[in-house]
């Protein structure tokens, strides 16, 4: 009875989700061909979107590149933190209990600092955007036109490696179908390439929250560190080596 019931708000779903599709597409075509454009005005657009498209390209490059230093920091928090403690270890201190548990919780937050980089930084390395659901941009993106899991490698065995080729053959004649019905199709290309514009930009949108994201904890790990190191410091300074013999002194003179 549940099981039913939960493939039925899934159906539901995906008839929903068709209907958002096709009503973004339509909306896009109803857009482009409510403009009017000279020949000349329409190879300045598409001129102009191929420039944008490769700017966006560019940007959303750059905040990889932020979201992969990210990653480094956060692996060598995870070695410096793991070296440090190891030394640590083998390290003998009279230092009051309160400054080596401060010392202990600096590279504690280090550590988790590290460890949280890392887990962000995989989980938003392949998430399914929404955008995906209702896009059809055919010339730029694999998805759109080769969806299945094709096999990257011919087999030894003779009737598995010609269904193989059959099926990049299959992929092939497909996919130059969909281009070919692209391109006869009015503004079909410039269409397709300002949608490719817009996603472009909303996955700048998407690096930038997720760039963000991490500098803030990469901040607060850094911040709390710091912090309890001050501490630590302070701690030692007060109290030295010879720690309780100097608590016994500032006990006895503030009573």
């Amino acid at each position: 009875m549940f099981k039913k019931k939960k493939n039925l708000d899934a159906d539901s779903f995906e008839k929903a989700i068709k209907a958002i599709k096709e009503k973004a597409q339509q909306n896009k075509a109803w857009i482009i061909d409510s403009v009017e454009l000279t020949p000349e005005e329409q190879k300045y657009f598409q001129d102009r979107l191929y420039q944008m498209i490769q700017y966006a390209v560019g940007r959303y490059d750059w905040y990889d590149e932020q979201r992969n230093r990210f990653l480094q920091i956060g692996l060598t928090l995870l070695a410096v933190a793991s070296a440090a403690a190891a030394a640590l270890t083998q390290v003998r201190t009279d230092f009051c209990i309160l400054a080596k548990v401060c010392v202990w919780l600096s590279l504690l937050s280090l550590f988790v600092t590290g460890i949280i980089l890392l887990l962000i930084y995989n989980r938003d390395v392949e998430k399914n955007h929404p955008y995906r659901k209702i896009a059809d941009i055919k010339s730029w993106y694999f998805v759109y036109n080769i969806p299945k899991k094709m096999t990257d490698n011919l087999s030894s065995n003779i009737k598995i490696a010609q269904e193989q080729v059959e099926n990049v053959e299959a992929s092939m004649k497909e996919f130059v179908n969909r281009v070919v019905t692209t391109a006869k199709e009015p503004r079909g290309f410039i269409k397709e390439d300002l949608e490719q514009v817009f996603i472009l930009q909303l996955l700048q949108r998407y690096k930038f929250q997720q760039v963000k994201k991490l500098s803030a904890i990469l901040t607060w790990g850094i911040l709390i560190t710091v912090i309890f190191v001050v501490i630590a410091i302070i701690l030692i300074l007060i109290f030295g080596g010879n720690y309780q013999k100097k608590a016994e002194i500032i006990i006895s003179i503030t009573s």
